[in-house]
């Protein structure tokens, strides 16, 4: 991974903006290294990228299998100066950057998936983990988003689970370093927008998205499980729930397709 190929595919205020770019042949994970990073005293802007991760780590303790050159490993380090609540919100703000720099690049029809993963047909193609650090009395938000690049088959049966990747979408596959540097210039100009908005100004764009928008689907969060149909979510980025009792407006969770789910949803 060449850090300067990645900084010749910022847009020149992404470039401005980052303050320095790290790039490793293997690391435990891109987020672990963040923190290290945070805790040596680099408290700016800051750029981690791999080629391999031995500890990829996803939402809820799982595994990111991340093996050498199939996916793009990277994580954003970035000042916080929001309040804590509104890290849900910065999670789905994250996947429609993922969403729009990939879109814009396939062509193709991706669909989100509640809080923050990016699908095509079922499959899942990238993921985000956000994390929150504080250090010397300031806060701090690692953004690390993991994206299938290349995978080969016996490694797509090893995740456990329907995946796809980059190679499968686009006919001419651009490098790893381009996707790196576009994924993070529009990640960094909606971090911006977030800032100076809210998530409001993206509510319309992730239920336009959202594989299972107007879908009836089932909520686990821990023990509890919740059935309804998704309304989308709301200008905080929660999810709301029509339920038999009414509406209720959902926090945290892992949406599930419900038996009664309109297939035509997922197209």
């Amino acid at each position: 991974m060449e850090k300067r190929i990645i900084e010749d595919h910022l847009r020149y205020s992404a470039r401005l903006k980052i303050n320095e770019i790290h790039t490793f042949k293997e690391l435990d994970s891109t987020n672990s290294e963040a923190v290290r990073i945070l805790e040596s005293g680099k408290t700016g802007i800051q750029l981690v990228v791999a080629n391999l991760q031995t500890d990829g780590r996803g939402r809820r303790g799982r595994r990111w299998v991340s093996p050498q050159g199939g996916g793009l490993y990277m994580s954003l380090l970035h000042p916080f100066t929001c309040d804590a609540k509104e890290l849900q919100a910065l999670s789905l703000v994250s996947a429609l950057s993922v969403h729009e720099s990939i879109s814009k690049k396939s062509g193709r029809k991706l669909q989100l998936k509640w809080p923050n993963d990016l699908i095509f047909y079922k499959k899942k193609l990238a993921g985000i983990l956000l994390e929150l650090r504080t250090f010397n009395g300031g806060t701090f938000l690692i953004i690390g988003i993991g994206v299938n690049y290349l995978l080969r088959e016996a490694q797509k049966t090893e995740i456990g689970r329907p995946v796809t990747d980059l190679a499968s979408l686009v006919s001419d596959l651009p490098t790893r370093e381009e996707m790196i540097g576009n994924i993070c210039s529009i990640l960094l100009k909606n971090i911006e927008k977030f800032i100076a908005k809210g998530f409001g100004s993206f509510q319309e764009s992730w239920n336009i998205n959202d594989c299972y928008y107007k879908s009836n689907i089932l909520i686990t969060n821990g023990d509890h499980c919740q059935r309804g149909k998704s309304l989308g979510v709301n200008k905080e980025g929660a999810l709301v729930l029509e339920t038999s009792e009414g509406k209720k407006v959902i926090s945290a969770g892992e949406i599930l397709p419900s038996v009664k789910e309109d297939q035509e949803s997922l197209g």
